[in-house]
């Protein structure tokens, strides 16, 4: 009997699913020691990229599955090398779930953000950077101790305190 379920679960075809995947070769500390443009980003919008309405529409379904992008807009919080102005905006991919469909579709690495999160921002060029709160799946990562302590390894200049950028210097009187 062990032998029977083995072969229908062996048989039976599982669908896995992934948006990311890293190379065995990269290393976080080398990929921002060589990137071109490095700084801490905080995001001040999150909005749909044109392309939702495309989707949502149906224009761009997919038999498989449909994907749209999450733009982000930030501020530059923490320069650190290169030249920030260079991205337009961050995004994220999500995926669509017609409402109206009795087919409910996830992804355990869809990430989300919202104003006011801080992220470590690592391009090799300019335009549109994509992020991810998976590690490994995006060379940029959420703005924490990890990231901190990755930039501290690379030899980039980092403030003693990195909740600093948070603070809010009055003017003199």
């Amino acid at each position: 009997m062990i032998l029977v379920l083995t072969s229908i679960l062996l048989a039976a075809s599982f669908s896995a699913s992934a948006i990311c995947v890293s190379p065995a070769d990269g290393s976080a500390e080398k990929t921002i020691g060589q990137a071109e443009t490095v700084f801490v980003a905080t995001i001040t919008k999150a909005y749909l990229d044109p392309d939702f309405e495309d989707v949502s529409k149906g224009e761009k379904k997919s038999s498989i599955r449909t994907w749209y992008t999450v733009r982000y807009d930030f501020v530059i919080a923490i320069p650190l090398k290169g030249q920030p102005s260079s991205v337009p905006f961050l995004m994220t991919k999500g995926l669509y779930n017609d409402p109206s469909s009795k087919r409910f579709k996830t992804f355990g690495e869809q990430s989300r953000f919202v104003p006011g999160d801080n992220i470590l921002v690592v391009t090799n060029g300019p335009g549109p950077v994509p992020i991810s709160s998976v590690s490994g799946c995006t060379d940029s990562m959420p703005w924490d101790d990890e990231a901190y302590d990755l930039l501290r390894k690379v030899n980039l200049r980092v403030p003693e305190n990195k909740d600093a950028k948070a603070e809010v210097k009055k003017p003199a009187r």
